[in-house]
């Protein structure tokens, strides 16, 4: 079986790391390639146990104001909020006159 070699240039800090890790992994009777695959694969994202806890207060309170949003009447219609919003941003609530 024929392996392939790739030389990469990095800095000294790198370099230790490297000779660090391969040290490793021969005393673990592995190769710098099969220690490294293994770091990448429990990176590859979360597992169950390793999510966060749910942040049950926040979820509380988004119940409680889905309960109370369903309870509030709707009045007008998008037009309607459209016309008061411009309006407003025109100053007419304020006593000026309209710009539009």
């Amino acid at each position: 079986m024929s392996v392939q070699m790739t030389t990469i240039e990095v800095d000294q800090n790198t370099a230790a790391i490297l000779q660090t890790l391969k040290v490793q992994a021969e005393e673990q009777g592995t190769t710098l390639d099969g220690l490294l695959e293994t770091l990448v694969a429990e990176k590859d994202g979360p597992t169950i146990g390793d999510q966060p806890p749910r942040n049950e207060g926040m979820l509380a309170v988004l119940e409680r104001s889905r309960e109370r949003l369903k309870k509030m009447r709707v009045s007008g219609s998008t037009e309607d909020s459209l016309k008061i919003l411009r309006q407003g941003r025109a100053g007419e609530m304020y006593g000026y006159e309209p710009i539009e």
